[in-house]
């Protein structure tokens, strides 16, 4: 193998930007952000309806969609297809520690961080199946549906497009990594043209308005912490300074690269996390931690299929009490 020339991957990598594609998705996402700052009233009102509108509608397909991305990803991992190897057999650039410390900070992390001081809460006061809030019952479901939501139904979404690449990529040699190269077999020739440039433009807006999301729980984290800490009034002007500093940061670890930036921070992020876990369970309470753990995971793994399809009829709309 002969060594790369960094200079060059740059200059090819700036020669294959499609500035179309970036034009349109920069367009949309900013047209987006217009309408929220100068009308953001209006803007809460909309989004909390298409919100509504979404779930009630669609929470039954969302539930179908889960079960057969599981089911599907489930069934190439013990067929024959789950003994292709995506890549060369060679030894990995990074160590599980780095991939796993990346795809956690560069994916969920500030989502898990907020979520999990929070769903608990939900569930413990709003419990599903009937059972009656603020009981002990009620604590059990709490701590069971953060496993199950951040589990192998929460990670099947990320695997379904991460298999399409990975197979595009290494089995049959497209050397691009857009999510229109790995509809090609569907696609054909259209690959290049509006069909998987529209696909693309989706993904794109997609991913940044998920990476928007997760700023967002973040920015809204970080602040209250501080105001709880300091006293420090938490409003606009902490919070564009959380974002400020945040995107800074984003960008210098990106401006470093793969191995002295974002590798570097996710590294640092994960084990601060892990000291922080560790800390948490010394200081306890460390038996509760213990036994509520065990409870939880045994009670996903006894109801993991009557979790997976259990809607609430009135989220549904199925029936309204009188």
């Amino acid at each position: 193998m002969t060594d790369s020339n960094p200079k060059v991957e740059i200059r090819d990598a700036k020669e294959n930007i499609d500035w179309v594609l970036f034009g349109l998705g920069s367009a949309i996402l900013l047209s987006v952000v217009l309408v929220i700052v100068l009308f953001p009233e209006w803007s809460t009102s909309s989004i909390d309806s298409l919100y509504q509108s979404l779930t009630s509608n669609f929470g039954t397909l969302y539930v179908y969609a889960a079960v057969l991305t599981l089911g599907f990803l489930v069934f190439i991992a013990v067929s024959q297809y789950g003994n292709v190897v995506l890549g060369e057999s060679i030894k990995p650039a990074y160590s599980h520690f780095s991939w796993a410390s990346m795809l956690f900070c560069a994916g969920i992390g500030a989502s898990l961080i907020y979520w999990g001081a929070t769903e608990w809460a939900f569930y413990y006061v709003e419990p599903p199946f009937g059972v009656e809030p603020r009981s002990e019952q009620a604590i059990t479901w709490a701590v069971s549906y953060g496993i199950f939501h951040w589990g192998p139904v929460g990670w099947a979404f990320y695997c379904l497009p991460a298999l399409a690449l990975s197979c595009s990529y290494h089995v049959k040699k497209i050397p691009a990594l857009r999510l229109s190269s790995a509809c090609s077999a569907v696609l054909g020739d259209s690959v290049n043209k509006w069909p998987g440039r529209t696909i693309d433009l989706f993904f794109i807006v997609g991913v940044l308005g998920t990476a928007a999301t997760g700023m967002g729980f973040g920015t809204s984290l970080v602040s209250s912490a501080i105001n709880e800490l300091t006293g420090i009034e938490d409003g606009i002007y902490l919070q564009t300074t959380i974002i400020i500093l945040a995107t800074g940061l984003i960008a210098f670890s990106v401006y470093k690269g793969l191995d002295k930036g974002i590798r570097v921070l996710s590294n640092l992020n994960a084990s601060l996390a892990l000291v922080f876990i560790l800390f948490v369970f010394i200081v306890g309470p460390t038996r509760f931690i213990l036994e509520m753990g065990t409870v939880a995971l045994g009670n996903v793994t006894q109801n993991f299929i009557t979790m997976l399809f259990w809607t609430d009829p009135l989220e549904q709309g199925d029936f309204v009490e009188s």
